[in-house]
């Protein structure tokens, strides 16, 4: 039991005391925009694609492409910035055409874009922004809900294309495609001349940055059981046999694509719930240890713990909206694989994984079940950040189900149909379902840890 408290639940410790100090959702104002790039001109002729970087930390800049693009502006027509839609951007040297970098931008999770931020632009390796806010055309332009918009930087009219003799630099974006970081990142961006780079497993991977004065190569941070498959090259695939390579003369998107090593390893519990995955080190023995927890508490138990039961609706109204209406929230499940010797600490949680999982007596019956994360933290203004990740929807295996899981966790057991739920005593609706969440559970084994006492419908180790 000793790990189980060093997994999410004991994490959520702090949620109990958030629920008393009432409702703090208020959405953090962002005014202003930090847009980084080292497209510096719109050069008269075919634009090329670029690269944009987004600050502050709470802001994502969507890469190059269908919203990330090129607008222009035509002086005297209708005052409004244009995209090319599937036209290839080219730029003319008018005199009244101005061009700019039409960056989409996203505001996290309690974060919303004021009406009219002040925009700074960052070109190429220049560690200091200018002042764009008023600067030609330059705006911001948000959706609804100021969520996301467009950032509109004005470049100007049309310059003279690069004069003979200077050399071209082209932007080279790297894609790890979810498989891999690079400095903790999921993109990488660099910039070269013309010049044709090989593709292998090494140059892609292995030695990623080679720092020549020092000698050393800086590799990929590849994600446990990852092997790389292929890449592509602006959309064109390699499979990186012998003498691959391309040709560097214009902007280049890499995109890695990945495949999931063989599971090497299985452990058991004696519930018959398993899991397998892939592990570099061969020699190491694991125990699984899966608690389901359960979602059915009365007016009598709140009291046990110590829960207002107003504080205790308020905090299922507070994950109604991550569960939404993916079906009836049957329990939630922490699911935890550590070495089998007690005293190695070490649980990995990053997967993929393969869970079979045995259902709980009262959650039988349903044609679809589902497995989705779901997790609440504390921002550092004090506010409840409440979050979620995409349902994964299992396979049936008798009383079982089987599904592959990005990394191990706390996740809410979710059963469907496709007419109506079967009547289990538990739920009798979606939405009811909804309001009987994974917070819920969190309170439950937050509280009931606090006070040395845990309710479970099952807990297995092997």
């Amino acid at each position: 039991m000793n790990k189980i408290l060093k997994t999410s639940i004991l994490g959520l410790a702090f949620v109990a005391p958030i629920f008393m100090a009432g409702n703090t959702f208020a959405a953090e104002q962002i005014d202003e925009i930090h847009i980084s790039s080292h497209a510096e001109s719109a050069q008269a002729g075919r634009l090329m694609s670029f690269d944009a970087v987004a600050d502050p930390d709470c802001i994502t800049a969507e890469d190059y492409g269908s919203n990330t693009n090129w607008s222009y502006w035509e002086e005297g027509v209708d005052n409004a910035w244009h995209g090319f839609g599937s036209e290839e951007p080219i730029a003319v040297q008018d005199g009244k055409t101005h061009y700019a970098l039409r960056v989409l931008v996203t505001a996290d999770e309690g974060y919303v874009f004021s009406d009219n931020p002040n925009i700074f632009f960052t070109k190429g390796d220049s560690e200091d922004g200018e002042d764009y806010t008023n600067r030609g055309y330059s705006t911001f332009t948000p959706n609804e809900g100021n969520t996301n918009g467009y950032v509109y930087i004005d470049l100007g009219y049309a310059t003279e294309p690069a004069g003979e003799g200077e050399e071209p630099v082209f932007a080279v974006t790297y894609d790890f495609n979810g498989g891999a970081t690079f400095n903790g990142e999921g993109t990488y961006t660099t910039h070269s001349v013309a010049v044709a780079p090989a593709l292998s497993v090494e140059t892609l991977i292995e030695c990623f940055d080679y720092d020549a004065e020092a000698n050393e190569c800086h590799p990929l941070d590849v994600y446990r059981g990852k092997e790389l498959d292929y890449v592509t090259v602006n959309g064109e695939q390699h499979d990186l046999g012998e003498g691959d390579g391309y040709m560097l003369n214009q902007d280049t998107t890499i995109v890695y694509y990945w495949s999931d090593a063989d599971p090497n390893k299985v452990a058991e519990d004696e519930a018959g719930n398993s899991i397998s995955f892939y592990d570099p080190e061969e020699n190491r023995e694991y125990e699984l240890v899966v608690q389901t927890v359960s979602l059915n508490m009365t007016d009598e138990e709140l009291e046990a713990i110590g829960m207002d039961k107003e504080e205790y609706e308020l905090g299922k109204g507070t994950i109604m909206s991550l569960v939404g209406d993916e079906g009836d929230v049957l329990a939630y499940m922490e699911i935890l694989v550590c070495d089998a010797n007690p005293e190695v600490d070490y649980c990995p949680h990053d997967g993929p994984f393969t869970v079979r999982l045995k259902l709980p007596d009262n959650a039988r019956g349903y044609d679809f079940y589902k497995l989705m994360f779901a997790d609440m933290d504390i921002s550092a203004e004090g506010e409840v950040v409440a979050d979620s990740e995409e349902a994964i929807t299992c396979d049936l295996d008798g009383d079982y189900i089987v599904c592959v899981l990005p990394h191990l966790s706390g996740y809410v057991l979710i059963g469907s149909n496709e007419t109506s739920a079967p009547n289990t005593g538990v739920m009798t609706s979606s939405r009811e379902a909804a309001s009987e969440s994974i917070i819920l559970a969190i309170i439950v084994a937050t509280a009931f840890i606090s006070a040395g006492v845990f309710i479970v419908v099952s807990e297995s180790r092997r």
